[in-house]
């Protein structure tokens, strides 16, 4: 959760933390989401890509799941809480729109 007034955390180098939703598309049974927080968000989702990652992720790969990035929230990792609701998920938001069409 959000809470004004806490510092931002940031690693031992001072560099900021960004939390991030990933939402992972597999081409049978509905999608998976992820919640992780990495200082380089672009490195890290680099490395989720290649399987090196958490098992869950690992085997979402394995399986053929294609990993998108679905959005992204600043203030550290204490602060994931608002990406675990699968609502937030735009990519599942657009797709329920287009299969409401």
């Amino acid at each position: 959760m959000l809470t004004a007034g806490r510092p931002t955390p940031r690693t031992r180098t001072g560099r900021r933390r960004t939390v991030f939703l990933l939402h992972a598309h597999r081409t049978s049974g509905p999608a998976a989401h992820f919640v992780g927080c990495a200082v380089d968000v672009d490195a890290r989702l680099t490395q989720l890509r290649a399987g090196d990652g958490p098992p869950l992720i690992r085997a979402a790969v394995a399986g053929g799941a294609d990993l998108k990035l679905a959005c992204t929230l600043s203030g550290g990792c204490g602060n994931s809480e608002p990406l675990a609701d699968a609502h937030v998920c735009r990519i599942c938001r657009a797709m329920a729109g287009q299969a409401a069409e």
